[in-house]
């Protein structure tokens, strides 16, 4: 398997410059291609304020709604290291109980406003995307993928508002179509919640939850969508994205299906302004299972 890892930890980094570094491609060019994009929320916050700085450098003035989130997000850049010395006052075994690594709780432990500490005391995430279904049915000429995401956060993230999930699937030979998905997250109080917020879309589905619940944290995830195409397909893509919010006041879903292509069959996500992705994952199938 060639895998591609892009886990993006220093602040320097621009996350836009992996979008357009990925062009859409054949199947025969991407066999058990993985690419896969993480990062810190502080990184987050830094490269969507960077997106709003070029996009004042390309025209005269911001709108002022733009204006208003770019305040927003700069004001929670700035803020960010008294939320690590908050961190601080908790003793190691709290910081565990929310799921921070040892690495994170050593650069909470040792941060002094050194901002090159800052992406190594915050929050991130992990996931895992996969394949639990890819067969063909000869009754009826029709071919069955599904697909799983799951993930937790690693720490508490500074912004809890409201995230977006992204699951989408094409075929060598026909779009898919949605026959069911779920969604369930869970919070470090124990409380799980399925009954999210969600639209479908062609050959895939959002959902929306809140990080928030009954003053607890969401801590994990787990999402599923299966689906039909007519006909033997002899391959198959599927791809998932995560977008965290940047700004508190979010109403929309942060990922729409209508962004840059990142591979194969035109799967594609953009991101929303006011979110950022904190995970990306684009992976092909040829054998049934």
């Amino acid at each position: 398997m060639r895998k591609m890892l892009l886990c993006l930890t220093s602040f320097g980094v621009v996350f836009s410059s992996v979008f357009t570094g990925v062009k859409a491609q054949e199947l025969g060019d991407v066999q058990a291609e993985e690419i896969i994009i993480c990062k810190d929320e502080y990184t987050m916050l830094l490269d969507e304020a960077k997106n709003y700085e070029s996009k004042q450098k390309s025209a005269s003035t911001m709108s002022t709604e733009e204006n208003a989130r770019y305040v927003e997000i700069k004001n929670a850049i700035e803020n960010y290291p008294n939320f690590i010395y908050q961190q601080q006052k908790l003793s190691d075994e709290e910081l565990k109980a929310q799921h921070y690594t040892d690495q994170q709780i050593a650069a909470i432990r040792a941060f002094n406003g050194d901002e090159s500490l800052i992406p190594l005391a915050s929050a991130s995430v992990s996931a895992t995307l996969s394949a639990t279904e890819f067969n063909y049915n000869s009754s009826s000429n029709r071919t069955y993928l599904a697909i799983r995401l799951t993930g937790r956060w690693s720490g508490t993230p500074a912004i809890r508002s409201q995230d977006t999930v992204a699951l989408r699937v094409g075929g060598t030979t026909s779009n898919y179509i949605e026959t069911s998905s779920s969604g369930r997250v869970t919070f470090d109080n124990g409380i799980v919640l399925t009954n999210l917020n969600t639209l479908g879309q062609t050959n895939g589905r959002l959902f929306k939850f809140g990080m928030q619940y009954n003053g607890s944290t969401m801590r994990s995830f787990q999402f599923t969508y299966r689906g039909f195409g007519d006909g033997k397909m002899t391959g198959s893509s599927y791809a998932a994205a995560y977008a965290h919010a940047t700004i508190l006041a979010n109403v929309d879903f942060g990922i729409d299906f209508s962004g840059r292509s990142i591979s194969g069959y035109g799967l594609s996500f953009g991101i929303k302004s006011g979110y950022s992705c904190m995970y990306q994952s684009f992976k092909s199938i040829t054998s049934y299972i």
